[in-house]
């Protein structure tokens, strides 16, 4: 170990993105106060199709940041698996996890058995929200969009929905429902909803 310092690897995706850079910015303030050597590996997404053609095409060249934490090296990792394997099936993302076989592992934003996991609470808050907008503003026909089928967070939160929808007996069904992939280029699907549906009076969002 490095100064006889821990030294702790964090894998994320691009440190432009709001959520990963807090992450990152959280990360850095824990390893000052524990007084460990942290290392971040910013690669991108492990499916091209997470962002547009033209942003995506070399995000394999970033990816292979990912292969640089090895046992001997890191003493621990920390991996925001829900933002960089967020549209791999749960098969492809243990084929990912397994390269790192040895190492401690913290997942953030993923919760897979065998590892230990840091996820935020998806349920209270969203539900609040849908809620809200059916008492307090009397929206009936309350449209979702959700986030990348393979999402862990994304069913979860399409499964709120869908007990608010249940509970109030709203007059929607599933093709009020439209999948986004949790970044801003989710557009056309939403225009296509809007289509589908002009008599839509809100839209919650999965993210």
């Amino acid at each position: 170990m490095a100064n006889d310092k821990l030294n702790i690897g964090l894998l994320t995706s691009e440190l432009v993105d709001a959520y990963d850079r807090a992450v990152c910015e959280g990360a850095v303030i824990g390893s000052k106060n524990k007084d460990v050597n942290l290392f971040i590996f910013p690669g991108r997404y492990m499916e091209t199709d997470y962002h547009d053609k033209e942003r995506s095409t070399f995000d394999y060249q970033y990816n292979t940041l990912f292969d640089l934490p090895t046992l001997g090296d890191i003493d621990g990792l920390i991996i925001s698996l829900g933002t960089i394997a967020t549209l791999m099936s749960d098969d492809d993302k243990m084929r990912f996890l397994s390269k790192y076989n040895g190492i401690p592992v913290i997942l953030v934003g993923s919760d897979i058995s065998g590892y230990s996991n840091v996820v935020v609470d998806n349920r209270s808050g969203l539900r609040d929200t849908l809620e809200h907008l059916v008492t307090n503003h009397k929206v009936t026909k309350l449209a979702f969009l959700s986030g990348p089928e393979t999402n862990a967070d994304a069913e979860i939160r399409l499964s709120v929905y869908r007990e608010v929808v249940a509970k109030y007996n709203l007059d929607v069904d599933d093709s009020y429902i439209a999948y986004g992939n949790f970044s801003e280029y989710s557009e056309e699907v939403v225009l296509e909803l809007m289509e589908r549906h002009p008599d839509i009076q809100a839209i919650s969002c999965a993210n």
